[in-house]
């Protein structure tokens, strides 16, 4: 029955220190939970900080670069535009290698047209040489045929004269032998 009675007032001694170091322990554990997440805010502190400024600096750098890429935007379409107005078409090689051609194929054309003018312009020579040859043949044709027949003529006229003289001697020579 002492034993008993010395366990219990051993256990009830127990569970009052437990009871006593509890509040104690549970401040501890605030202690500790408080000095946790105030290195922890100092650390976010710390940490969010520097994100701060590279935040800055990132505007910073990022508006400092925008500006420099909109003035260089700018420069390059101001330089895009500006020499537009003194860039001349006719300065490429490749502008002039198609006014050479097409100055070689006007030239080609120009040359086949007068060639063919000047062909035809010696065909109708030539027919008109023909013709004229032709005409004049033909007049002379015309005209030796005249005289062949004028010719003609005059010998049956000379012909028919003979032969009435000739019958008229006759006669002649008839009557003075009677």
């Amino acid at each position: 029955m002492k034993d008993y009675n010395a366990d219990h007032a051993a256990a009830a001694a127990a569970a009052a220190a437990a009871a006593a170091a509890a509040p104690a322990a549970a401040a501890a554990a605030a202690a500790a939970t408080a000095t946790s997440s105030a290195s922890s805010f100092s650390l976010g502190a710390s940490f969010a900080a520097p994100s701060a400024h590279s935040l800055l600096t990132n505007n910073s750098s990022s508006s400092s670069s925008n500006s420099s890429s909109s003035s260089s935007s700018n420069s390059s379409s101001s330089s895009s535009t500006s020499p537009r107005a003194f860039f001349s078409p006719s300065s490429s090689p490749h502008y002039q290698q198609q006014q050479q051609q097409q100055q070689q194929q006007q030239q080609q054309l120009h040359s086949a047209a007068t060639l063919q003018q000047q062909q035809q312009q010696q065909q109708q020579q030539q027919q008109q040489q023909q013709q004229q040859h032709e005409a004049v043949a033909a007049r002379a044709a015309s005209a030796w045929r005249e005289e062949h027949k004028q010719q003609q003529q005059q010998q049956q006229q000379q012909q028919q004269q003979q032969q009435q003289q000739q019958q008229q001697q006759q006669q002649l020579d008839v009557s003075v032998l009677f």
